[in-house]
């Protein structure tokens, strides 16, 4: 996806996105056992004359229909950012009238699923979020309730994966009694005069990349943004259950990428 933006002296500048996606083998077999379960990762990516915007959302691997949150939550977060961003531009107040929308729309489905509003919040709306923005200025915002990671343009991967209990912040916690830090539970304040030029996004299974020596900085590469299918086939490709003969035998070795793997690549110039 390409977005052209105006700038000084007549001069344009633009922003490619590539984005994709791929299942974690731990959702589709366990041992010789076929799960079946669907990707619980979601991504959106979306521009307006104001912005371009890029969102993923993890469902909690515990929830047995978390990836129906996390769908919802893509698509809800950046229709808000798109819907507001004209008024508020890349303020505090923009991200907080988001976390309104997104919480507002959550507390109306789960107050009318069937059982009890508790478990209905459990059961579909809890999901980690990596969120990027970059504003038609060039200003870029970039944060994340819960685990991710973001790849800056000097190659370095920051990875926020670790919580105690292995009980990351969810947003959706905001409507439920929750042990969990409230300022963890928002996005943070954009700081002005940010800007990153190439950068990537990625749900916490994107860590598992690195560890097979598969860098990310491959993915700025122009193949990936020509076709919007190219990010999704190389995962695929990389998580591909491979069949060899050792010692006489067959032996079956599953993909790596254990876990749902999702990233998006922002490209300025």
């Amino acid at each position: 996806m390409r977005t052209t933006f105006p700038g000084d002296g007549g001069n344009t500048w633009y922003v490619d996105v590539a984005a994709g996606t791929t299942t974690g083998t731990d959702h589709i077999r366990s041992g010789k056992i076929l799960l079946g379960k669907g990707n619980q990762d979601a991504f959106k990516i979306a521009a307006s004359k104001h912005c371009v915007v890029g969102v993923i959302c993890d469902g909690c691997g515990s929830g047995p229909h978390s990836e129906v949150g996390s769908n919802l939550a893509a698509n809800l977060i950046t229709d808000s950012i798109l819907r507001h961003f004209e008024r508020f531009g890349l303020t505090d107040q923009l991200l907080k009238q988001v976390e309104m929308d997104v919480l507002s729309r959550i507390d109306d489905l789960a107050s009318h699923f069937p059982g009890s509003y508790s478990q209905n919040i459990n059961d579909y709306f809890l999901f980690t979020t990596v969120l990027a923005i970059i504003d038609h200025q060039g200003n870029t915002y970039h944060d994340m309730i819960g685990d991710g990671c973001l790849l800056t343009p000097d190659m370095k991967t920051l990875f926020r994966s670790s919580y105690p209990n292995n009980e990351p912040p969810y947003l959706a916690y905001n409507l439920v009694k929750s042990s969990i830090n409230q300022s963890s539970l928002h996005f943070r304040a954009p700081i002005d005069g940010e800007c990153l030029t190439n950068f990537i996004i990625g749900s916490d299974g994107v860590e598992k990349l690195e560890d097979m020596g598969q860098p990310l900085e491959q993915f700025y590469e122009d193949k990936y943004f020509v076709n919007d299918q190219a990010v999704s086939r190389r995962l695929l490709t990389l998580n591909a259950e491979m069949t060899k003969v050792e010692d006489g035998r067959i032996v079956r070795h599953s993909g790596k990428l254990t876990d749902d793997t999702t990233l998006i690549a922002f490209r300025r110039y």
